[in-house]
């Protein structure tokens, strides 16, 4: 039966390979069709188009994963039916579902392998991303606030801002969370932490000028102890602009823990936080479609294959 497995597994690896590389090289040359402003407009060097690219790798990986294993089903189950193995297989007392097993417990691995990928190294990689994209574009233009984008400034304090209207600086979905406990408010002191949330605000580049919100200030227990409702509210963000742009974060540059922590403080303060909900489910559903495609292509490769192996591979396109 080991024998059986490494043979399986065998016929698996080559064209899970290729699969891989193609779609790798693919989605590639697409990330630097869009890149070509920055080379035509901002003249960036090659070396920063190679470290571009870099960053982007593990990200792309993991959406290749997937597709490279269902093309790599495809393929190999293919071939072992239309050369009759898998009849010989039978022919010798094994059923289909032994056959299948190992393909699915090998798609299985890669499925955890793209799940820690996915949860450690592409965050990173988004960041230092991200961060270089940030840079290049402060050379020439004014920083943007992002949507769904946190913010940390060298108070140690967080900024989320859900939207953002560049046009009119009109800021929508506002929490200020801030480990410091400065006194925002006369009402207001004390070193323990505040939570400041509102619906709207505007920003002029140094200063958020928040209306209607709600400021929530925590005991060292983490009671609420104080709430209180204000109509406009001025946090001074600083003059370094460029720190906070560089600095912001967005989902898809936390880990799963972190997203996590983000949700329950979005909610505990009263804010809406389904797009992190997606961010958050996305990160685990995308690496995970490998094996959900191996149980849904592993049986309809043998049910097409029978007849054209072409079948096969373009239902999996």
């Amino acid at each position: 039966m080991k024998t059986l497995d490494r043979y399986l597994l065998r016929e698996l690896a080559f064209p899970f390979l290729i699969a891989l590389v193609g779609f790798l090289i693919f989605i590639l040359l697409n990330l630097i069709l869009g890149l070509r402003d920055f080379m035509l407009d901002r003249s960036i060097s090659l070396w920063t188009i190679l470290e571009l690219l870099a960053y982007q790798l593990p990200f792309f990986l993991v959406l290749s994963l997937p597709v490279a294993t269902l093309f790599a089903i495809f393929l190999a189950l293919g071939r072992l039916v239309h050369d009759r193995e898998i009849i010989a297989l039978q022919a010798s007392g094994l059923s289909l579902k032994r056959i299948v097993l190992p393909i699915l417990i090998a798609s299985l691995f890669i499925s955890g392998f793209g799940l820690f990928l996915n949860d450690r190294m592409v965050p990173w990689a988004n960041q230092r991303y991200q961060g270089l994209i940030r840079q290049l574009i402060l050379k020439r233009s004014a920083p943007q606030i992002q949507d769904n984008t946190f913010f940390r400034d060298p108070q140690g304090r967080f900024f989320y801002v859900k939207h953002y209207d560049r046009e009119s600086g009109r800021l929508e979905g506002i929490m200020v969370y801030d480990l410091t406990g400065a006194a925002y408010l006369p009402e207001l002191g004390g070193r323990y932490p505040n939570v400041i949330v509102a619906d709207e605000g505007s920003w002029d580049g140094e200063i958020w000028r928040l209306k209607d919100g709600v400021v929530h200030k925590y005991d060292e227990k983490g009671h609420l102890e104080y709430e209180l409702q204000f109509e406009s509210l001025s946090i001074d963000v600083g003059g370094g602009l460029e720190q906070l742009f560089l600095t912001s974060r967005t989902p898809q540059e936390m880990s799963l823990a972190e997203l996590a922590a983000q949700i329950r403080l979005l909610r505990a303060s009263g804010l809406r936080a389904e797009g992190l909900i997606v961010e958050y489910h996305s990160k685990l559903s995308i690496p995970l479609a490998g094996f959900i495609f191996a149980l849904f292509g592993a049986p309809l490769s043998l049910i097409f294959s029978t007849r054209s192996r072409a079948a096969g591979i373009v239902l999996g396109v």
